[in-house]
């Protein structure tokens, strides 16, 4: 219904921001990222989501459409709702949150208030295909962690199986040592240790 809202910030806390377009003022809820780029009395224009339910609507309010495209995302995972995923954008900021769904680094995604650590796996498990990579950063995670995205793909599927991070990552860096390069491959080597 609506694509965007652009006017005056009347007013900015952490999870919501008023802005003022003709003479109407829309409350819209916000990511910690999109409420500090709003200041009182400043000119701002946000990408909006409207949730309609049976005890009322909410707007919700992006800086970026990147952010609003990653909420969106988030949104359609099961058991994810729209204050759960504005939640997840506050605590990790888009770029980071497409990282670690690229990269199945559901500890981080798990230290979100709300977010467990079978739903964390749930968000990497239905959305890694879907995310977007920010520019430069899955190379760098996979780097970070020493990982190529085969087997950064095969450790996110073992840690799905129950595998804690560490055990995950050791075992496929071992099948890597003994030539298995595909993600079957590793995660064949290591569910056979």
């Amino acid at each position: 219904m609506f694509n965007f809202i652009c006017g005056e910030v009347m007013s900015v806390d952490d999870e919501t921001v008023v802005v003022k377009s003709g003479n109407i003022g829309f409350e819209l809820f916000v990511s910690g990222y999109t409420a500090a780029q709003c200041a009182v009395g400043g000119e701002v224009c946000l990408y909006t989501y409207l949730q309609v339910r049976e005890d009322g609507l909410s707007l919700f309010g992006f800086y970026t459409k990147r952010e609003k495209q990653l909420f969106s995302q988030l949104i359609t995972v099961s058991g994810i709702g729209c204050k759960t995923a504005m939640s997840v954008l506050s605590y990790c900021g888009a770029d980071d949150l497409a990282a670690a769904i690229i990269t199945g680094d559901t500890k981080r995604l798990a230290g979100v208030k709300g977010i467990g650590k079978k739903s964390a796996e749930r968000i990497v498990l239905e959305l890694r295909e879907k995310i977007t990579p920010p520019e430069n950063i899955p190379t760098a995670a996979h780097a970070e962690i020493g990982l190529s995205g085969e087997q950064a793909d095969a450790v996110a599927a073992l840690v799905m199986l129950g595998l804690p991070q560490n055990v995950a990552e050791s075992k496929v860096k071992q099948g890597a040592e003994n030539g298995a390069g595909t993600v079957e491959e590793l995660i064949k080597f290591a569910l056979k240790k």
